[in-house]
């Protein structure tokens, strides 16, 4: 395995490339961040395109019936088909091409991988940055069964064997210790260390307005994950049902509770990727906001979420937090990252059970400084890259 010190030292290696491409097993949306550096790049005079492989997977496939917003421009390149992968790769004329993959060559999606090797492509691999991988994690070992472990295993053997690795992409100390596989096999593997886009987008807004906007912080905010209407349900099911009468009626009468007990409005921030309908339907007693997330958990003085990735900007900007589950939540695979967060962040979990029957009213918390810096720069925030966005990072290091 390449050693951490090797690779620090060959990411300083800059090799310049003429045409770069995404390659993904989600369709492209236009909110999508790659879908925006591919537009960057272009408007830059790079050629640079998406591939959407999402047809070459069954899994992929009934994932994606459930998207909307889809891209269709020019520099999109959605394969039908392997036949198809293979022609649109022979039809690339330039012998400077980086594929950047959203996707690791584990299983099936290793053939994938191979098929860019045969072309003759640089391939790399892009970490946008988001929760962490707990099943890997040390926080949370004692949480998974030996069949598990073995299983993931036999996961890392199989890509060992098969795929290398050209260039990492990488927001986080963490990302090198969670994925081991994608350098087992790779020899000399450049690294480039950017922020992820959770951190650009708390960085750098796209509206500038609401950077500037200075307001007292008040009311309580809830990070809606859209359970019921998420498409990632099919991609990655929770493993048990969730339902609106075993975790969104508990969930709703808690938050009703605590919006009682801590004398804060209660807001809940509906997810970008669920119904905006049902989640208004779900929380009809409160105020539901949708879009520009960042904002409210800017101007709230305490957020309560399961699992949300939109914690990300809770953490960074050190907003007190309380995670809540229901009996429901705790037989889901869910269950596992609420409680490796609460773990790693030191932040509590309150059960809707304690709070309905028992009357169990959480004290209001105060952030772990020490745990919160920790997580900011294990995933979202590199010590090695410069403070710019990503986009200018990888057009410096790439172009």
């Amino acid at each position: 395995m390449v050693i951490k010190e090797e690779i620090e030292r060959i990411g300083h290696q800059r090799k310049k490339y003429e045409e770069i491409y995404f390659c993904s097993g989600h369709p492209f949306t236009h909110r999508d961040v790659i879908s925006q550096l591919v537009y960057r790049f272009n408007s830059a005079g790079k050629i640079s395109k998406l591939i959407d492989v999402s047809q070459l997977s069954e899994e992929w496939r009934e994932y994606n019936k459930h998207w909307d917003d889809l891209v269709e421009e020019q520099w999109l390149l959605k394969i039908k088909n392997f036949n198809d992968l293979k022609s649109t790769l022979q039809n690339i004329e330039s012998k400077s091409v980086l594929v950047i993959f959203l996707f690791t060559p584990i299983g099936s999606k290793a053939v994938i991988w191979k098929i860019f090797r045969k072309a003759g492509f640089d391939r790399g691999f892009l970490s946008p940055g988001g929760l962490p991988i707990f099943k890997d994690s040390e926080s949370t070992k004692g949480l998974l069964k030996l069949k598990e472990h073995l299983l993931h295993l036999a996961r890392i053997i199989k890509c060992k064997v098969k795929e290398r690795l050209d260039l990492c992409i990488i927001s986080g100390d963490a990302f090198l210790k969670d994925n081991p596989y994608l350098f087992s096999n790779s020899g000399s593997v450049r690294v480039i260390h950017s922020h992820s886009f959770d951190y650009e987008k708390c960085r750098y807004p796209e509206e500038p307005s609401s950077e500037s906007r200075e307001t007292e912080e008040t009311g309580v905010l809830f990070l809606d994950q859209a359970f019921t209407t998420h498409p990632d349900r099919f991609l990655n099911p929770h493993g048990a049902p969730i339902t609106v009468e075993g975790t969104y009626d508990p969930i709703c009468q808690s938050l009703t509770i605590l919006e009682k007990e801590f004398g804060e409005q209660m807001s809940i921030a509906s997810h970008p990727k669920g119904s905006r309908r049902v989640t208004e339907q779900l929380f009809s007693k409160f105020d539901v906001i949708t879009g520009d997330t960042i904002s409210k958990i800017k101007q709230s003085r305490l957020i309560i979420s399961s699992s949300s990735t939109a914690i990300q900007w809770a953490v960074l900007l050190y907003k007190p937090l309380i995670f809540i589950i229901t009996p429901e939540l705790k037989k889901t695979i869910l269950y596992k990252k609420t409680k490796g967060l609460s773990d790693f962040l030191k932040v509590d979990i309150i059960d809707s059970t304690d709070i309905i029957y028992e009357k169990s009213i959480p004290d209001w918390p105060s952030p772990v400084k020490s745990a919160y810096d920790k997580y900011i720069y294990d995933y979202i925030k590199s010590k090695m890259s410069e403070e710019i966005p990503v986009f200018e990072k990888l057009h410096k290091e790439l172009c």
